[in-house]
């Protein structure tokens, strides 16, 4: 209960909320408050993806009908080589492995439109293990992923324990979503959820479970390269 307290911590996020008289319609996009809210752009509902690290080759499902600004984000900045040699620079011993920023110290990073943008939340998808969701930061995305890799199943003994450590209730829905699989139930609805791996998470489990550098929580020794991120499935210029 006490690492669910620190992660609780970890990950906790603010939200950045926007009225109807403020957004405002750009070229393909729109935006509120400086940051991207919805895009024009029509994408295929399903996406073919591959990672290709320096340990072996990630296989994902991209779902631009569920989050089309971080599927259109995403496989952007992929075919203009963005994250060509990027490294995931934050691991988490079985919760999730994190990359996407040309840094490599989790303070860099942009999004295609050069603004961040919004969560895009979606019930029907959930952060269980495998699933691909964007990294943001006070609830703004930039390029920033991550794959969540935990193995750590729920009952409700476990759910009546973690109430009484929040001191507040946890959602009946969320009880019922994370008692099916293994998952990042305490971080329901704050982060979008994009794709998931249909392939080598043997690699993600790999990367995931690396020695940590010296005096460090997250950082990995060696951080694992991102050798390129290839885009499979043909996507129309017109509707990109």
């Amino acid at each position: 209960m006490r690492k669910l307290i620190l992660l609780l911590l970890l990950f906790s996020v603010l939200f950045v909320s926007c009225t109807p008289a403020e957004p405002q319609k750009m070229d393909g996009y729109t935006i509120c408050d400086r940051m991207v809210i919805s895009t024009d752009t029509k994408l295929p509902d399903v996406i073919l993806a591959e990672i290709e690290t320096e340990l072996g080759v990630i296989s994902l499902e991209l779902y631009g009908d569920k989050a089309p600004m971080a599927v259109e984000n995403f496989t952007t900045l992929a075919k203009n080589g963005y994250y060509d040699g990027v490294t995931f620079h934050r691991i988490v011993d079985d919760m999730m492995i994190q990359g996407g920023d040309p840094t490599g110290t989790g303070m860099g990073g942009d999004s295609i439109w050069g603004l961040p943008f919004a969560v895009e939340y979606t019930p029907d998808m959930a952060l269980y293990s495998g699933a691909l969701a964007m990294a943001n930061n006070a609830g703004k995305n930039t390029s920033h992923f991550f794959i969540v890799d935990t193995k750590t199943a729920y009952n409700d003994d476990y759910f009546d324990q973690a109430e009484k450590q929040m001191g507040k209730p946890i959602e009946k829905e969320v009880r019922e979503k994370y008692k099916k699989q293994p998952g990042l139930w305490w971080l329901e609805g704050q982060y979008t959820v994009f794709g998931q791996v249909t392939a080598g998470m043997e690699i993600v489990h790999q990367i995931c479970s690396a020695p940590l550098a010296e005096g460090t929580v997250d950082s990995p020794a060696s951080p694992v390269v991102i050798r390129t991120v290839r885009i499979l499935t043909e996507i129309s210029e017109e509707n990109s």
